[in-house]
């Protein structure tokens, strides 16, 4: 729990002010994607978090006939990307535009330059724990869901 109150559908910056939030709207790159269009894949890091606006992602993984097995799914509001952005690892799933896709970057050099503002820090760090924690507990019923081995169950046809 933190201290913050939302103000916004942005999950990630939904505790600035209309003042901070104007700020980080400087650095926001629009994109659009189209049926089929990846936004992540595996072991391609990168620390940057997106923002869908509109559309639906698609957070899969192939089995063991390379065949995707869908895990999750992303909607409006939602983030994707920083999981790679708090832990510095590369993702294991690949992040594919269902239909068409708008979304938001907010690339990891801009994004460190706007987090030296230690008001805007602490909202988007409290924005990213509420994200994270939520999604831990999602991940965490879905590989109970799947049984022993999780993912590589999944990859191996087990």
């Amino acid at each position: 729990m933190n201290i913050y109150v939302r103000t916004n559908d942005n999950d990630l910056l939904k505790y600035l002010s209309s003042q901070e939030l104007d700020k980080v709207r400087t650095i926001e790159e629009k994109l659009e994607l189209h049926p089929g269009q990846h936004l992540i894949m595996p072991d391609i890091l990168t620390r940057d978090i997106y923002v869908i606006t509109e559309g639906v992602v698609e957070l899969w993984t192939p089995d063991c006939k390379q065949q995707p097995v869908v895990i999750a799914v992303r909607y409006e509001g939602e983030l994707i990307g920083h999981l790679s952005y708090i832990t510095k690892l590369p993702p294991v799933l690949t992040a594919t535009a269902k239909g068409l896709v708008k979304a938001i970057k907010y690339s990891e050099e801009k994004l460190a330059q706007l987090m030296k503002n230690p008001n805007i820090s602490a909202k988007i760090e409290a924005a990213l724990n509420d994200s994270l924690a939520e999604q831990q507990i999602f991940y965490t019923q879905k590989l109970v869901a799947l049984g022993d081995g999780g993912l590589d169950a999944i990859r191996e046809n087990k």
